[in-house]
């Protein structure tokens, strides 16, 4: 079986060795080739600034910064998205060590990133 190969583009393709590698270490690394393809993706491309300004600007309620809050705290691409993606690969490379490469330490990663983000959106 020929493993993954990457093309340097001058050369010869070097070969990616993987047999030295922990099955964890495996998904760590499949899950980190995953957010690096999907990041660069044209989706999170930056939009081309306003050519003018916005006319009929109006402000924000209180009402829809609070279901915004909620949205993006505890919506579903936060809780089963990049919440688990983020803790999965923290579990994978074990960052950081003093919760452990197992299912506790994944529970305590999620709920840190989850802290993190409900507090960051409370600015």
């Amino acid at each position: 079986m020929v493993g993954p190969v990457i093309e340097m583009g001058v050369g010869k393709p070097v070969r990616l060795k993987t047999r030295h590698m922990t099955p964890s270490m495996r998904v760590g690394l499949l899950e980190l080739m995953l957010t690096i393809s999907v990041m660069l993706s044209p989706a999170f491309a930056q939009p081309e600034a306003p050519s003018s300004v916005v006319r009929n600007y109006k402000p924000i309620t209180e009402r829809e910064r609070l279901e915004w809050f909620l949205v993006s705290t505890t919506g579903p691409s936060s809780l089963f998205g990049a919440g688990p993606l983020s803790a999965g690969l923290s579990t994978a490379f074990n960052n950081p060590e003093e919760y452990g490469p197992h299912w506790e330490g994944f529970g305590k990663r999620y709920g840190m990133r989850l802290m993190g983000v409900s507090t960051g959106e409370c600015d």
